[in-house]
């Protein structure tokens, strides 16, 4: 089984040139710089009708933490329901209550919106590491929740390979490594921590920069640095 490489698209042009470089599934979000927020339905709509790859939308009302007023709540609730009829394959989401334990509350009522399956983003990050492992097992409850996207509560993933590998050794809940992924420490991250999907953005893009576009040819050596991953698994295990 291979590596799956899921994509931060922003605009119609990113999904079509992750799609062209081999990306297997597209992350869609507005405002990169601030760590991603909801993408407008008419995006969605474009990006699904340009590309025939998954997308996965960014269901998140701003930037800047992931504590939720009641107004934030209904907004991301309403928008749950809009991205499912603009044709999102999935959603992407996270909340935290203020003593910073997982909103279960908010994100069961965000789930139930969308009626698609989802990925628990990076607020899983500020949780404490003590209590990620309880964490996990509470998202894996949660109907819809497949996966959750982190770099083990550390400056990138591959600082956090070993809780990441924790994670995966629970076999519990796909487990998806973000941040600070790129060409130099992908091959390793993912031998070293067993993942079966990574998560890329800046990596890909023009000059490594958020504000630039994403580059075919970036997204075409990764894929195939994990297809060659790919078959050292393949081989250690025949």
């Amino acid at each position: 089984m291979g590596v799956i490489l899921e994509v931060i698209a922003v605009t119609v042009e990113d999904a079509l040139a992750a799609e062209r470089g081999g990306a297997d599934r597209l992350e869609l979000i507005a405002n990169f710089l601030e760590g991603g927020t909801t993408p407008s339905p008419g995006l969605v709509r474009s990006v699904k009708q340009a590309v025939s790859i998954p997308v996965n939308v960014m269901i998140r009302p701003h930037g800047g933490g992931f504590v939720y007023c009641s107004a934030e709540v209904d907004a991301m609730i309403y928008d749950a329901a809009l991205v499912r009829q603009a044709g999102a394959d999935g959603i992407v989401v996270g909340a935290l209550r203020p003593d910073g334990t997982i909103d279960t509350e908010t994100v069961a009522r965000v789930l139930d919106a969308a009626r698609l399956p989802a990925t628990f983003h990076r607020a899983f990050d500020t949780l404490p590491e003590t209590t990620m492992p309880e964490a996990l097992k509470t998202l894996a409850d949660m109907p819809r929740i497949e996966r959750v996207l982190t770099s083990g509560g550390r400056d990138s993933a591959y600082e956090g390979r070993e809780i990441i590998a924790q994670m995966v050794s629970q076999q519990i809940i796909s487990i998806m490594p973000g941040k600070g992924v790129g060409h130099d420490n992908i091959k390793d991250l993912v031998l070293e921590t067993g993942v079966r999907e990574v998560h890329v953005g800046t990596a890909v893009r023009r000059w490594n920069k958020p504000t630039c576009p994403v580059c075919e040819e970036k997204v075409r050596r990764l894929k195939q640095i994990l297809e060659e991953v790919s078959a050292i698994r393949d081989a250690q295990h025949s």
